[in-house]
């Protein structure tokens, strides 16, 4: 059983899915996002596709005009392929790091409140003297916190950066280009339309990404941040050692 992205737009999918592909034993539905109403309102963000799961297969909802001017790469079978598998190693590290987080910090918890408590029966330190064992634990739990998302952050950032390598090595550096390229030109033709203009805030019926933030070839994301990684491939444009 796979982790369930985004499951209220998956199944509020209408219609028949206008292509349909195989991935080992996925199945991955493509659908206009017309065909959903609450993918559609994601073009206020300026996010043209998401990918959705029910915890078995995917349905990918794309804005049509999109699709038709870099879907033929963008959403290729191997890019399809390349995209899927990153989003489903970041998911399984995602929730193997929060069970961890939630077991230590819970035993923490558990054995402060139990200091706590005696001491307020005793009441050895005074009216105050129960909190004395909570704050360390309180302490602990954020640089914890602090540690576990810097770790997932930067296994996200490792496997961005291979997957980013494999989608150059399956388009070529011309076709990559030319990738950017088109895209930027179609997003800035759609917003010039009196018809569309970018939103203020995420919709709330669809969670934003992060770490992962601005995407400068897949979709370009706000940069508000959430608890949920929302996998998505971008360019790494770190030089540094």
């Amino acid at each position: 059983m796979r982790k369930k992205i985004h499951p209220r737009v998956y199944n509020a999918a209408v219609g028949e899915p206008f292509r349909v592909e195989e991935f080992a034993d996925r199945k991955i539905e493509f659908y206009y996002y017309e065909q959903n109403p609450l993918a559609k309102r994601l073009l206020g963000n300026q996010r043209f596709y998401v990918w959705t799961c029910n915890g078995l297969d995917y349905r990918l909802f794309v804005e049509e005009g999109y699709y038709e001017k870099v879907g033929a790469d963008l959403f290729a079978n191997k890019m399809n392929e390349i995209q899927i598998e990153f989003m489903e190693l970041v998911y399984l590290e995602q929730g193997k790091t929060q069970r961890q987080y939630t077991w230590i910090t819970g035993a923490v918890l558990a054995v402060s409140l139990g200091a706590a408590f005696g001491l307020l029966q005793v009441d050895a330190l005074g009216n105050w003297g129960f909190l004395i064992p909570l704050i360390p634990a309180f302490i602990f739990m954020s640089v914890f916190s602090g540690r576990q998302n810097k770790k997932l952050r930067a296994l996200v950032s490792e496997e961005n950066a291979k997957a980013s390598e494999q989608i150059k090595g399956f388009l070529g550096e011309d076709r990559f280009e030319q990738l950017l390229n088109d895209q930027a030109t179609y997003i800035e033709e759609f917003f010039a339309s009196d018809d569309h203009e970018p939103a203020d805030n995420i919709d709330e019926d669809v969670e934003e990404i992060e770490p992962l933030g601005h995407n400068p070839y897949l979709d370009p994301l706000p940069g508000e941040e959430s608890e949920v990684v929302d996998a998505e491939i971008v360019e790494d444009t770190n030089t540094d050692a």
